[in-house]
């Protein structure tokens, strides 16, 4: 019964300390447009090594394959994009935030984090866009969504 109840406060302790991450890094990205190191890759780390002990939310090989893939992946449409504008379309700290939370979630949850991700920046833009607060043409913090996302996702 106790090593049950330990299980669950190092459960509890864990989501309390993904879910405050995530927001602190939403708040951050609103305000600078910047996904901070000092934040990103201790969550990163912190995923791998709970998982690792069994700490965590998934185990090891998940949180591995999750943090590659969520690097990977944004890397990619990252790269795609230079490929066909010759410009940055989103910044190293959106690739590193996704790793962090494919290192928490696993690899398996990434592609519907991301489409809720996508789905809710665009609605998001183009409600900026009707209320004429920004030109569409202007960034978008993408980091926020991603939060959003992962949450809906990890309660879904």
């Amino acid at each position: 019964m106790t090593s049950t109840l330990l299980i669950l406060d190092w459960h509890t302790l864990a989501l309390v300390i993904f879910i405050g991450s995530l927001t602190s890094l939403s708040y951050i990205d609103i305000k600078t447009g910047l996904l901070p190191d000092m934040i990103t890759q201790p969550l990163l780390w912190l995923g791998l090594v709970l998982s690792v002990f069994g700490w965590g939310l998934i185990d090891s090989n998940n949180a591995i394959l999750g943090a590659v893939c969520g690097y990977l992946v944004l890397w990619l449409v990252n790269y795609t994009y230079w490929l066909i504008r010759h410009a940055q379309g989103m910044g190293q700290g959106d690739f590193k935030l996704l790793a962090a939370i494919g290192a928490w979630l696993g690899w398996q949850p990434l592609a519907n984090i991301l489409l809720v991700a996508s789905i809710t920046g665009i609605l998001v833009a183009l409600l900026i866009k009707l209320v004429g607060q920004k030109p569409l043409s202007n960034s978008i913090p993408f980091g926020p969504f991603l939060a959003f996302a992962s949450l809906v996702i990890l309660f879904w």
